[in-house]
């Protein structure tokens, strides 16, 4: 079954950044915070996260379009999961090895990020 996201993206969010979001939403949060926000009316993402998270895909993107090509939504759930070494990601057998290799390494640079959810403000953000 295939995610369907929650949080509202502000209309003309970039494909990697979009990909990126939802599957931050679809994995990172904790249990309580999924069941606040399933409950929530207008979830919606903090300006500052939104910007934050778009300038991580932009630079990601940029070092990497030649690799990445078309397939952004994809890229960025895997820069989501790969940055934050969940069990699946760029390794995982979806990109041709050697890329798959080239883009691990460079999401493992990135570091982890962390999903928030605030259900007094129905707020995502990353931290």
């Amino acid at each position: 079954m295939e995610y369907k996201p929650i949080a509202q993206l502000p209309k003309g969010t970039a494909e990697m950044l979009r990909g990126y979001l939802e599957c931050a939403e679809w994995c990172g949060l904790q249990d309580e915070d999924r069941e606040a926000l399933e409950l929530s009316v207008s979830p919606k993402w903090d300006a500052d996260s939104l910007r934050q998270a778009g300038e991580d895909c932009s630079c990601f993107l940029a070092d990497h379009a030649s690799i990445i090509g078309g397939r952004l939504p994809q890229a960025g759930h895997d820069f989501w999961l790969t940055r934050n070494r969940h069990g699946a990601g760029f390794w995982d057998g979806d990109w041709p090895a050697e890329h798959g290799r080239i883009l691990t390494d460079a999401a493992h640079v990135w570091g982890s990020v962390d999903v928030s959810f605030d259900a007094s403000t129905e707020t995502l953000s990353l931290r």
